[in-house]
């Protein structure tokens, strides 16, 4: 038996008192430049090589040295043609990156604008194809939009695809599903935007005051009196009724600028109606009225058997129209819940009572003429107003 071995079996700390003799003896032997693999410096050209000195068994002795002058050669050839082929690597990447296009970087408004420029260019396209009924590819709608294909294939798979209708081998047509989206801000939100509209936000606004006119006359005048009403929906038709009032009292109630033409005058007053009015509502009112004097049961029934009528069924059409008065005040979303406790009652101000006065002038020499002319030969022709003045208009046939 080896004497290591009797000694382990003797001694169950032999190898580890050996490893801690060794890690001794490593900490107590000099660090020499270039002396071993062990101490992990790997020479240098500044190194020197020339003969290094050696301690072992307590004396001083001589060696050989590690690396010979070949090997300090290939060392500094090595280096020359490594740091050669990172500057030709380099003048090559500088060379292919001069030759790229310039990238245009855009800012986000420059993205904004392009993105709705495609959106409308989109819509253009769908709504042509409908109203044409026109066949067309997918590739045709890409290139018709301006949409690179990556982003057009998300829209295709999510939006369009909907409203298409596949007629042949990649030929589609737009659907009457796109009918309700003809409305370019009715596609927009619904349609390709991002963001879907599940409910609207919408900004409060209220107004110190309001006018609204309100005509009642027998159904049978309606159809007259919606051809009357709708002229005034159009900007010859307006002019030609301010012109038949003349200017001198128009400039009654709106002053005209110095020097202002007839033409320039008439045109801003018409831009200013039209912020006014935006169109009219009818509604229908079934009743029964009484067309004689008060009579007894037996009276009324001896009319009616004369051929007289004592009471009369008539359905009434309503024609309404609605002024806002004043500058309204403005509230955003969200719409809190005491909405309608903090919007007290405005105060109305001279400006509010002569801008409302001046509604009701033109008003009555514009629409309340053609109304009256139209429904002609009725008994009695009734208008409420109501809003900033609460009174009743009637309009009575001289006997």
């Amino acid at each position: 038996m080896a004497s290591h071995e009797r000694l382990r079996r003797h001694r169950p700390n032999y190898r580890r008192s050996n490893a801690r003799m060794g890690k001794q003896r490593h900490q107590n032997t000099p660090k020499l430049v270039g002396a071993s693999r062990r101490h992990k410096e790997w020479p240098t050209p500044d190194a020197p090589w020339t003969r290094i000195p050696r301690i072992a068994c307590g004396a001083e002795e001589t060696r050989a040295p590690r690396y010979s002058e070949r090997n300090r050669a290939n060392y500094t050839r090595e280096s020359t043609e490594r740091t050669r082929h990172q500057q030709v690597a380099q003048q090559r990447l500088m060379a292919a990156t001069s030759q790229l296009a310039p990238v245009q970087i855009l800012d986000q408004d420059s993205l904004m604008a392009k993105k709705s420029e495609q959106q409308e260019n989109l819509f253009k396209f769908l709504l042509k194809s409908f109203k044409e009924q026109r066949r067309f590819s997918k590739e045709d709608l890409r290139v018709g939009s301006g949409y690179d294909k990556t982003t057009f294939d998300t829209y295709w798979s999510k939006q369009l695809k909907p409203l298409l209708m596949l007629i042949s081998d990649n030929k589609y047509i737009v659907s009457e599903s796109f009918r309700p989206y003809m409305d370019w801000k009715k596609f927009k939100r619904q349609i390709v935007s991002q963001k879907r509209h599940v409910s609207s936000d919408y900004t409060t606004l209220v107004y110190p005051s309001v006018m609204v006119f309100e005509f009642f006359m027998p159904l049978s005048n309606e159809g007259h009196l919606k051809t009357a009403l709708d002229a005034l929906f159009y900007k010859d038709t307006i002019m030609s009724r301010l012109r038949a009032i003349g200017r001198q009292k128009l400039e009654h109630r709106f002053k005209s600028a110095p020097k202002e033409s007839d033409e320039t005058y008439l045109n801003r007053l018409c831009i200013w109606l039209s912020d006014k009015f935006g169109g009219y509502s009818i509604s229908h009112v079934h009743g029964r009225f009484r067309a004689q004097p008060l009579r007894t049961t037996e009276e009324a029934a001896k009319h009616a058997e004369d051929g007289g009528r004592y009471l009369v069924d008539e359905t009434t059409a309503v024609v309404r129209f609605i002024f806002p008065c004043g500058d309204p005040s403005t509230k955003s979303p969200p719409l809190s819940i005491e909405h309608f406790d903090t919007c007290a009652d405005a105060e109305v101000t001279e400006a509010v009572t002569k801008y409302a006065d001046d509604i009701r002038w033109l008003f009555s020499a514009l629409f309340v003429q053609s109304i009256v002319q139209v429904v002609n030969g009725e008994d009695e022709i009734w208008m409420i107003e109501s809003g900033l003045q609460n009174r009743l208009h009637v309009w009575r046939v001289n006997e």
